[in-house]
């Protein structure tokens, strides 16, 4: 039996119920959250900022396009079979590509995933309605000795407690602030998402007010209160809003207009607004090209794009599916000698690679050929260029293109 299994109830309606803080108690130790206004991040992150949007959703379709297999420990083949159905249909209706997209977005918002291992499907637990319980080894050490879940909401009874096999927890980046939950790309670059908010109203202002500089309007003499509140009242039926833009507005009596404000020409708008752009792309891990950023742009060119795609495969996707991998192994064991993998073999984006390492097999292969023509042992041959490490060379003594031993005496050519 578990050790935490003896603090929670085998079955009946009480069953799994036990709350956080008797189980925190129970072991010492304390219980970490997620991120609290996961529901801010959600509502003006994802969905009121493009920007981040379009981030997250490259990262998602890039990640989803995954599918995952077995390989060797030995000689790192790849191969499935029934143990990886969990993953190929988490859930009614949900392929590997749904259950990697729930994981992206949840880590990307919140820094924490968590995938729970139900009765015969896995089950996305809510990062914000989720906290990791922690407990003290003999040593004094924190360590996670399960989660807790609140299905309809921290307002609504006790958590369901699930122990540390049934539950994959990813994370995006480390909390420096905590022992073992994850912190949200967005948190260090929230300020640049609050900025690109601005300066979106700040353009809807704009085209609001008469989509023009703001314009000040001078009389030589005092207007009664009444006089001046029907003339702004008719200013504004004229001349405010879209519709209204550029008309012609005509004054006399000793009235005089004046422009205030800048235009967005005055204000560099474009270069200020993609400059956050470009710090929130980097924070993402994507780069600018990719994801279709003005600065991107600006700067494209087809090797810079395909320079682009490399950086984003080579050093934010693979990561993410290796980190991915290797936490579902949690609730998703594999089988003796083998490790769960990704299998990037036919992802459209990652085909430049696929050249690039057909190209370095090529080279390899004509390496060893010239190594073993000029008489190393063909074994020792495949090692060293393999590992990159040529001391472990040995050569066979034979010499020349026939390899013969040396000394050796041509026959005599035969006479016709």
């Amino acid at each position: 039996m578990r050790l935490i299994d003896k603090f929670i109830p085998a079955s009946g309606p009480e069953a799994r119920a036990v709350s956080v803080t008797q189980l925190a108690q129970i072991f010492a130790g304390d219980s970490e959250s997620s991120l609290t206004d996961f529901i801010t991040y959600v509502n003006e992150g994802l969905k009121g900022s493009g920007p981040v949007y379009s981030l997250i959703a490259i990262r998602v379709w890039a990640l989803s396009e995954v599918s995952f297999k077995w390989r060797n420990y030995g000689d790192k083949k790849l191969y499935g079979n029934d143990r990886l159905r969990p993953l190929e249909h988490p859930w009614p209706t949900g392929t590997t590509g749904d259950l990697v997209a729930v994981i992206e977005v949840d880590k990307s918002l919140a820094g924490n995933a968590y995938i729970y291992r139900g009765e015969g499907r896995l089950v996305r637990w809510r990062p914000d309605w989720t906290d990791i319980i922690l407990g003290v080894d003999g040593q004094g050490l924190k360590r996670v000795i399960g989660f807790a879940h609140w299905p309809n909401g921290r307002v609504s009874g006790n958590p369901i407690i699930a122990t540390p096999d049934e539950v994959a927890h990813f994370i995006e980046l480390p909390d420096p602030s905590k022992h073992f939950c994850g912190m949200s790309w967005i948190t260090p670059v929230a300020r640049e998402v609050d900025a690109d908010s601005g300066m979106s109203k700040y353009k809807d202002k704009f085209f609001k007010n008469a989509a023009t500089p703001n314009l000040k309007l001078k009389i030589e003499k005092q207007l009664e209160p009444e006089v001046r509140q029907r003339l702004l009242d008719q200013l504004a039926a004229r001349h405010e809003g879209v519709e209204n833009a550029y008309k012609t507005i005509l004054v006399e009596g000793g009235a005089d207009v004046e422009a205030m404000g800048h235009t967005f020409q005055e204000i560099t708008f474009g270069e200020v607004q993609s400059a956050g752009e470009t710090r929130l792309a980097a924070a993402a891990g994507v780069p600018p090209v990719v994801v279709g950023f003005l600065q991107g742009i600006q700067a494209a060119t087809y090797s810079n794009y395909s320079q682009a795609m490399r950086r984003f495969g080579d050093l934010t996707v693979r990561p993410q599916w290796r980190k991915i991998a290797g936490v579902l192994e949690t609730i998703v064991p594999p089988p003796a000698g083998a490790q769960l993998w990704y299998d990037d073999r036919d992802i459209p984006f990652l085909q430049q690679d696929a050249k690039d390492e057909a190209e370095i097999r090529k080279t390899n292969a004509s390496t060893m050929e010239s190594l073993i023509r000029a008489g190393y042992d063909p074994d020792t041959v495949v090692d060293a260029v393999m590992n990159g490490d040529y001391s472990i060379l040995q050569h066979t003594g034979l010499v020349s293109v026939q390899l013969q031993p040396p000394g050796t005496e041509n026959p005599a050519p035969q006479p016709d």
